[in-house]
């Protein structure tokens, strides 16, 4: 959600919103490495599958 916030703050302020004096770039990087850092979406559904899996089978 936080990425699609700050791309969507780029499209709105145009030039101004790749433009290093704006903070809009800043929120766009630290944005995404969150979620490079975070891991991958896959492995994220898959620990949650398998603990799912061994809560219903407990």
């Amino acid at each position: 959600m936080a990425q699609e916030v700050a791309d969507r703050a780029m499209q709105i302020f145009g030039g101004m919103g790749v433009c290093q004096d704006a903070m809009i770039p800043e929120v766009f990087t630290i944005v995404r490495f969150c979620r490079i850092a975070d891991g991958p979406d896959e492995v994220h559904m898959f620990q949650l599958g398998t603990l799912t899996a061994r809560e219903l089978t407990t």
